[in-house]
């Protein structure tokens, strides 16, 4: 078989450089961030912004396609204990869009178990978000709807004003969903 060899591209970005934060809930996750110099003359520190870019910006990361990435989350997650692991299958030739010979994609040679919600679980990153044990209660009454779109509208409106957008969003609703928000005339 000849299969066509995937490349991933690796190596630092310029002028910038990947760092680690502690997480505040769970310190022992890094979070990936990335410090990007500024000018010299600027007299500023550098900008530090989130870097989702993965492993493949890491310069203290060695990454092989063949082996795949490392499964840093692996443990937590299975701590949780809402999950489970199953046999997957194999890949199938409607996978690779029927190829055949030199087009057909190999098999990925690292085949990691999936993962999947255990009978009566779901799987949500809620649990993580919430210190309470139980699901936040969310008001849905009519008043409550009402002012989280006046908020809404709001905030949009002053996104639209300060980009210069001669439509804010106020000026799209028909009559009855103004009335119905509260924003127009009741008629």
């Amino acid at each position: 078989m000849n299969a066509l060899t995937p490349a991933v591209s690796t190596g630092p970005l310029p002028a910038s450089r990947k760092i680690h934060r502690s997480g505040v809930l769970y310190p022992h996750i890094k979070v990936p961030m990335r410090e990007i110099s500024v000018h010299p003359t600027a007299g500023e520190p550098p900008v530090t912004v989130y870097d989702p870019s993965g492993p493949y910006t890491d310069p203290t990361v060695e990454t092989s396609i063949d082996k795949g990435l490392a499964r840093l989350r692996h443990e937590w997650i299975l701590a949780r204990g809402d999950v489970e692991a199953y046999e997957g299958r194999h890949v199938r030739p409607e996978d690779n869009g029927f190829a055949a010979g030199e087009r057909l994609t190999p098999e990925f040679p690292v085949r990691n178990r999936p993962l999947r919600a255990r009978s009566g679980k779901a799987v949500t990153s809620l649990p993580m978000r919430a210190p309470a044990s139980s699901p936040p209660k969310w008001n849905s009454s009519p008043s409550a709807r009402t002012s989280a779109a006046r908020s809404f509208e709001a905030s949009c409106n002053a996104t639209a004003k300060a980009s210069a957008q001669p439509f804010p969003i106020s000026s799209r609703r028909n009559s009855s969903e103004k009335r119905e928000l509260g924003l127009g005339p009741s008629g």
